[in-house]
């Protein structure tokens, strides 16, 4: 998860909060 709270997720947060992908396993790279 992310270390921050927020109101809105970022579009791949909703991915792994939905779907339960692992981004790093999937080859996404985060922006912090």
């Amino acid at each position: 998860g992310s270390a921050h709270t927020g109101p809105a997720l970022t579009p791949v947060e909703v991915l792994v909060a939905i779907h339960g992908i692992n981004p790093e396993k999937e080859g996404i790279a985060l922006k912090k």
